[in-house]
């Protein structure tokens, strides 16, 4: 009987979600909803809960480790996953959202897509923005995750993947989980021999950034003061 009541449920609140969209729903009946997929039979309303109660906010549960969400009572490795795989989702979205300038061709549009792709991480990332001669974007990869001052980043591995796309021009950045967008002396060493390494085979490193707290501090001065990007 409690599991004919329980499936009863379920399917109530995916026809109101059908009827009436997301946007009448809060935050617990969301979550709720989208652990139905993970769980298939145990009441998911309880751990939406506790998840809330733990992480806070939506953004703060998808956000959050496996190591951390497995914390939580109910839930489990594979739901877990499931949570994380949905958040890898959602930003690989939004970054092809933040494509859609024709050329990145101002600091200013640079920032504008390097803010969101830092938004919650735990840990440093090291990313890779890759450009032709017009300064349009053909693609933004991850290269490491760790701590970018412990973490060894393979430069062979770099160029080759600016090379493979046809890149003219790269930029690098990676966040400080700490919320102090100050490069420190490793950022400023490892700049120093990116570039030459970059400029060996032909390809100009523009910017290396320290992202933190919605802030993008350069670490290259020769560009720091420039409004417009250099014209390549």
């Amino acid at each position: 009987m409690a599991q004919h009541l329980h499936d009863g449920h379920r399917d109530r609140l995916r026809q109101r979600f059908e009827r009436e969209g997301g946007d009448s729903f809060q935050q617990h009946e969301l979550l709720e909803l989208l652990l139905f997929y993970a769980i298939p039979r145990r009441d998911t309303n309880a751990l939406a809960h506790r998840l809330l109660e733990r992480f806070h906010t939506l953004d703060g549960v998808f956000h959050a480790s496996v190591d951390e969400l497995t914390a939580v009572e109910g839930m489990g490795h594979g739901a877990a996953l499931f949570l994380k795989v949905v958040n890898q989702m959602q930003r690989a979205r939004e970054l092809e959202q933040r494509k859609t300038y024709k050329c990145y061709d101002t600091v200013e549009k640079i920032k504008e897509f390097l803010v969101p792709q830092f938004a919650g991480l735990s840990e440093e990332h090291l990313y890779m923005l890759m450009f032709d001669s017009k300064m349009r974007m053909l693609d933004c990869v991850l290269l490491a995750k760790g701590s970018v001052s412990t973490l060894s980043v393979n430069m062979r591995s770099m160029l080759k993947t600016a090379l493979d796309k046809n890149a003219v021009s790269v930029i690098l950045a990676h966040n400080h989980p700490d919320g102090v967008a100050i490069p420190s002396q490793q950022d400023l060493l490892s700049t120093s021999n990116y570039t030459a390494y970059f400029d060996t085979f032909g390809v100009t490193l523009l910017q290396h950034y320290v992202v933190a707290s919605g802030n993008c501090t350069p670490i290259i001065q020769r560009h720091s003061d420039y409004g417009e990007m250099p014209q390549l």
